[in-house]
């Protein structure tokens, strides 16, 4: 009884400060023009479309449920990017992770910060903890945006091809997030720094190459 009082207070508190930032957004009347207002700004920018779109979905998934924060953005900004050339599908789902992955991310992060007061852990820490083990999971919205393959919209080959790519520079940039021997022998051993900066380079230029494939 004692353990859970003091989860169900962390979490509490927690809460009550994300309700602090949602009502003020709500109240001033942020919120409803916060994400046409940043599609205005970007004009047919796709790259900073999508840099300023990830921007929102982050901001209110803090405080909304990821349903309702991909709907308030499926409304507003997915058309956007539609008609900006992106993938319909790939436009849905990116807002929709982006709004997600405000539950692993400080400040609010309320994945995090309940799963530390379960383990007894430092919220924050456990917070920054969870974006350095989840760093990949930001980088897949936008390769659903940028790469059509990922999400089945191109020919099988280009699917497999895209898809192999793909999974090999995650797991190269998982490398040097968390220093694991993923794919070369011994697990139990941390990468050096040299070999960590070496996984990174590799990982952005398959990254990119995935990217641009489509695009030649």
């Amino acid at each position: 009884l004692n353990s859970a009082g003091r989860t169900i207070a962390h979490i509490l508190a927690m809460l009550l400060g994300v309700g602090l930032v949602i009502g003020s957004l709500s109240m001033t009347g942020v919120a409803f023009s916060f994400a046409g207002d940043l599609s205005a700004l970007a004009g047919d920018n796709v790259a900073l479309m999508l840099i300023l779109g990830a921007a929102c979905s982050f901001v209110l998934g803090m405080g909304m449920t990821v349903s309702a924060c991909y709907i308030f953005l499926a409304l507003i900004m997915a058309p956007a990017l539609i008609n900006a050339g992106v993938n319909p599908k790939a436009s849905h789902l990116f807002f929709m992770y982006c709004g997600m992955l405000s539950y692993i991310t400080p400040p609010v992060a309320i994945g995090a910060f309940s799963a530390a007061s379960l383990a007894g852990a430092k919220p924050m820490t456990t917070g920054w903890s969870s974006v350095r083990l989840g760093f990949a999971l930001w980088l897949l919205p936008f390769m659903f945006a940028l790469a059509p393959g990922l999400i089945f919209e191109t020919s099988l080959l280009q699917v497999l091809i895209v898809f192999v790519m793909t999974a090999l520079g995650i797991l190269l940039m998982v490398q040097f997030v968390s220093g694991v021997n993923i794919l070369f022998g011994d697990r139990s051993k941390i990468l050096a720094w040299p070999m960590r900066f070496g996984c990174l380079a590799l990982s952005c230029a398959i990254l990119v190459g995935v990217i641009i494939m489509p695009l030649i």
